[in-house]
């Protein structure tokens, strides 16, 4: 049936949680963690239904999507393998891939905070109706500390180039990816370098918000292939809640190096819970 899939941290497999239309898809899906502590998930779905609603001539996308994601639990964290294979008809095949990966990603404690880290790696080619002929790569290195109310991170991630296609994630979570500017929804076929920093922190009751927090993203963006540079980017969000509702502020600052063009984007967001 309709249904949201969350594939690890929604960088390949998403439902864009965030948008009040959030993405669904019309799939059959099988989960078994019967085998130990090994944990199979697999995914058949033909239809996705996209953010933008009924309304939008790319309101949908049809076609044959197998999603594969096994883990199993290391010392070092949850190590899993996935393969997603995407065969979509919409947009002239050009969505159509076929990517392998693996992914490691733990925490654990260090002096007086918490670690948590990330590691993946992933190739992926053309794919059934795809008109491309192309392989590209995929990598992400990620760290975070927290200590009391602060919490600090970095990152490098990369979505490779080719001559003919970069590697693209189109069924992801992408505005939690590259900056929340959205420059970067379709990889450039020189690909795209994001070496990130971020900094939270907890500020607690103000007035009569409680929970209040505070974060800011620095990314500094360019080419995997050619060495373009891209530009940066800050984003900046603030959260607390009243009641029950929940308010959000965001606000993001791209700034161009010849890549798209500048842009500033700011959201306010109320959740209510019942």
């Amino acid at each position: 049936g309709r249904q949201r899939v969350i594939l690890d941290d929604s960088r390949f497999v998403g439902n864009v949680g965030w948008r009040q239309n959030e993405q669904t898809f019309d799939a059959l899906r099988v989960q078994n963690d019967s085998i130990g502590k090994l944990k199979l998930d697999f995914t058949y779905l033909n239809q996705v239904n996209r953010i933008f609603g009924d309304e939008s001539a790319m309101g949908r996308w049809e076609g044959d999507v197998w999603l594969a994601n096994a883990s199993y639990p290391t010392p070092f964290g949850s190590l899993t393998g996935f393969g997603y294979l995407l065969d979509i008809d919409d947009a002239g095949g050009t969505m159509s891939s076929e990517t392998y990966g693996v992914r490691l990603a733990g925490a654990r404690e260090l002096g007086e905070g918490k670690l948590s880290y990330a590691a993946s790696y992933a190739n992926q080619k053309d794919y059934g109706s795809s008109p491309f002929d192309y392989s590209a790569d995929y990598y992400l290195i990620e760290g975070d500390y927290s200590f009391g109310a602060v919490s600090l991170g970095a990152g490098y991630e990369v979505l490779g180039g080719d001559d003919q296609r970069g590697f693209q994630t189109p069924l992801a979570t992408l505005h939690k990816f590259q900056g929340w500017a959205d420059k970067f929804l379709v990889t450039p076929v020189g690909g795209v370098e994001d070496i990130y920093a971020k900094a939270g922190y907890k500020v607690g009751d103000v007035g009569p918000l409680s929970g209040v927090s505070i974060a800011a993203i620095y990314h500094d963006f360019s080419a995997d292939e050619g060495g373009s540079d891209y530009g940066s980017e800050l984003d900046l969000s603030a959260s607390g809640t009243w009641d029950k509702v929940k308010l959000t502020l965001k606000f993001a600052d791209y700034q161009s190096d010849g890549f798209a063009s500048d842009t500033q984007k700011i959201w306010l967001q109320l959740d209510f819970a019942l």
